[in-house]
């Protein structure tokens, strides 16, 4: 069953949020390669995908987070 959060996140801050704030954040790993917070049960599939490039936008200095 999806879990519904009512918490409103900066999309800036999406993947710190993931990693340290989220009552959910357990379940979610930090990639080494784009550094985006990654569910775990998708981790291995993500970083064998060649999209998971690690490239930045030059507008924030990160990684298009709403862009997977």
């Amino acid at each position: 069953m999806p879990v519904i959060l009512h918490q409103v996140v900066e999309i800036a801050s999406y993947t710190e949020h993931l990693l340290t704030e989220c009552e959910l954040k357990t379940n979610y790993q930090r990639c080494p390669r784009c550094t985006e917070a990654i569910p775990k049960s998708d981790f291995d599939e993500h970083t064998a995908a060649k999209s998971c490039n690690g490239e930045y936008t030059v507008i924030t200095g990160t990684n298009a987070v709403l862009c997977y």
